[in-house]
């Protein structure tokens, strides 16, 4: 390998490397803004299950 393709090669890596970091940092921030939050649930009341239930 001569010296000048020993000196130019690592910038071409250099550079897809960051192309690659800006792209994954995008498409996660991209994923971020779309996940929609869990619904909530409203907490179980014990005592309107138990005011519901037929006694025996």
């Amino acid at each position: 390998m001569s010296q000048t393709l020993a000196f130019f090669l690592p910038l071409p890596v250099a550079i897809a490397l960051a192309v690659f970091l800006v792209v994954l940092f995008a498409l996660a921030a991209v994923a971020l803004s779309l996940r929609t939050p869990a619904p909530l649930r409203a907490p179980v009341r014990r005592d309107s299950a138990e005011r519901t239930r037929p006694r025996s």
